[in-house]
């Protein structure tokens, strides 16, 4: 309890030899020079981000800013490349799809076709070897009718003479 009164005593003083050098003359000027709400000149904006660092790290924002737009600028032009190539290959797809469509269709009729392939060539083996046969006896008839004229021409010499 000593340490604490002997505290408030020394205070006492301070304030006392305050008042006594002049240092407060009334509780007005007390209650100013301890007020929070002191006018004291504060220094400008650029002034405090100036010493504080901070425009270095407005710069630094600037900077990263401009790097992200541009980033964003060339993203979205990849962005509209791709849309680009990604409809091309639906169309493509849509090509292939239907081609494939078509073939599909064509190899379900292909035992079909065969068939009827083999059932052609069977038809035109006999139609050949039906052709070979009528060509030999039309062969045939015209070295008969060649004889035939030869005998006729030698009765008409024969009777003319």
């Amino acid at each position: 309890m000593s340490r604490s009164s002997s505290t408030l005593e020394s205070t006492l003083q301070q304030q006392r030899s305050r008042r006594s050098s002049g240092g407060h003359d009334t509780l007005l000027s007390f209650a100013i020079e301890r007020s929070p709400f002191t006018l004291t000149p504060k220094p400008s904006v650029y002034e405090t981000l100036r010493n504080t660092g901070a425009i270095a790290v407005l710069e630094s924002l600037e900077a990263q800013l401009k790097e992200k737009e541009g980033e964003i600028t060339l993203l979205q032009s990849e962005i509209s490349d791709l849309e680009r190539t990604r409809e091309s290959m639906a169309r493509e797809l849509v090509n292939l799809s239907n081609l494939n469509e078509k073939l599909h269709q064509q190899t379900k009729n292909y035992p079909v076709l065969t068939e009827q392939y083999k059932d052609l060539e069977k038809r035109y083996d006999a139609l050949l070897t039906m052709y070979g046969e009528k060509q030999e006896e039309a062969d045939e008839l015209k070295l008969d009718l060649v004889d035939v004229k030869t005998l006729y021409r030698a009765q008409v010499s024969l009777f003319v003479r």
